[in-house]
């Protein structure tokens, strides 16, 4: 009989489709029978990734189609599941069986809003419809993979609680889908304890970072590699072999991060090589194996005897051999591939002693290109900095030359207004003198009236022009005074250029 495994993710967008769709082909090019379980409802759609395979559609759609004719008609339909079936062509005459979300049709899309899983179960025996089909997909195939709806909802309970042997769970390095995901597994396992009707063993769980960038942001993919493992620590116990550390079991099960395969439903294990470990098809190929043998011999997948110890599995003989053929030999007798240069990468990574003699040279010259490089920019900034002072030399010389013409201007004023005041000093001394003689006139003609009157209209025009004159010596005042704050401020500019 085989297992059902249930692919599940808290948030959207994780890769966790993908995976499945990949992780399925290699289950189905190992030589076993496997079906895939779209229950995804709402956002349907792990079909597109085969969408460019020969197939053999189902001539009535899919799992909501069959929910709602069990429904309507529980015996006839639960017979006919298999009709439901759309079968895949792989490679190499394999296949596998899909059983889609819906048909597509406006009728079932509709439809669904008034499908309510509650009524299901309490109405329909919908626990017991369920538990059947769960017996029949085992008793049918070695795996059957569930492709889970996100988030808390009553499909996503069927597919963490009831249906599955197994939860794959996949997330990514984000506090959201990380901590969600593991508030889901405990209440997914607190359940089939508790409040199930029917007896369950305890879920296995595979974590499965996904989407996962540790190159770029080494230091950062190291601290979350470390919660990772240290929060799912217990979920590794019932698998992991004790040697074997949840640290290197996420590492080893991690699903890295691939821009090319961020665009459209592409399968990388039938386009892209499965044996670079840098690669989504090596990871998939990791999983494939502990899903495909059932997580037995998990220190040959996932190299917990190379990875858990410095020495190499079998002595090595060191007379004649350099250390190049000892790294060589280790990695014949560990079981890497001797052509990848990758796997010598993961095999040096491990051996600390051999890594340091050989990034200890590349660090030297690492040290030495940048302080050629920092010697280099030195005398450039050296030479931008020579540049920059002829520069603001140059421009500070025309501005000094530009305030002293403006100086050589305001010096012409002063000499206009002094010459202003030196007329302006004449012109009162002779007014004085023509008041002093008119006085005289004015006393010799005393006596004489009409004199007087002549003299008194001679005296009113005389005021007049003093008065005039009196305007004119006050607008020279004023301009004196302008002049005067002009020639302040002037000094205080004049200064710091002398």
């Amino acid at each position: 009989m085989g297992y059902i495994a249930t692919f599940y993710s808290f948030k959207g967008g994780v890769g966790r489709s993908m995976a499945l769709a990949n992780i399925a082909c290699l289950l189905a090019l190992r030589g076993l029978s496997v079906l895939i379980v779209d229950f995804d409802l709402e956002a349907p759609g792990i079909d597109k990734y085969f969408q460019d395979l020969p197939a053999q559609e189902s001539p009535n759609g899919g799992l909501l189609n069959l929910l709602q004719n069990i429904r309507d008609d529980k015996h006839a339909a639960q017979l006919a599941w298999k009709s439901y079936l759309t079968e895949i062509e792989i490679a190499d005459g394999r296949t596998l069986s899909l059983m889609k979300a819906n048909d597509g049709s406006d009728e079932v899309i509709s439809s669904l809003a008034d499908f309510s899983w509650s009524e299901f179960f309490e109405v329909h025996s919908g626990g017991s419809i369920i538990e059947s089909l769960r017996e029949a997909w085992k008793s049918e195939y070695d795996v059957t993979l569930i492709d889970s709806r996100t988030g808390l909802t009553d499909s996503g309970g069927i597919c963490t609680i009831q249906l599955p042997d197994v939860l794959v769970a996949v997330f990514t390095a984000n506090n959201q889908s990380f901590f969600g995901l593991k508030d889901i597994i405990a209440r997914a396992q607190k359940a089939r304890k508790n409040a199930l009707a029917y007896e369950r063993m305890p879920l296995t769980v595979l974590p499965l970072a996904s989407r996962f960038d540790g190159r770029t942001e080494f230091e950062e993919s190291q601290k979350w590699i470390d919660i990772f493992a240290q929060e799912l620590a217990e979920y590794y116990q019932s698998w992991l072999p004790k040697e074997f550390s949840p640290r290197l079991a996420v590492e080893r099960t991690k699903i890295p991060h691939v821009p090319y395969f961020s665009f459209g439903e592409k399968l990388a294990v039938l386009s892209k090589s499965i044996d670079d470990p840098e690669s989504l098809g090596y990871a998939y190929e990791s999983i494939s194996s502990l899903l495909s043998a059932d997580f037995n011999d998990v220190e040959k997948i996932l190299g917990a005897t190379r990875l858990s110890s410095y020495e190499p599995m079998s002595p090595l003989p060191t007379e004649d051999l350099d250390e190049t053929d000892l790294i060589l030999e280790a990695k014949q007798s560990s079981g890497y591939d001797t052509t990848s240069p990758f796997n010598v990468l993961r095999f040096l990574s491990i051996t600390g002693e051999r890594l340091e003699h050989l990034l200890v040279p590349a660090l030297i010259m690492a040290i030495v290109l940048i302080i050629c490089v920092a010697v280099f920019a030195f005398f450039s900034l050296d030479r931008n900095s020579d540049r920059m002072i002829a520069t603001v030399k140059t421009e500070y010389n025309a501005k000094l030359s530009e305030l002293n013409s403006q100086i050589s201007k305001l010096n012409e004023s002063v000499s206009q207004r002094d010459q202003v005041l030196a007329n302006a000093s004449i012109n009162l001394k002779q007014s004085k003198q023509v008041g002093q003689k008119y006085r005289q006139i004015i006393e010799g003609a005393s006596k004489n009236s009409e004199a007087i009157s002549v003299l008194d209209k001679k005296i009113a025009t005389l005021g007049d022009e003093m008065i005039s004159m009196a305007k004119k010596l006050s607008e020279i005042q004023e301009l004196m005074n302008k002049i005067s704050s002009g020639l302040s401020s002037l000094s205080l500019d004049k200064e710091p250029s002398s």
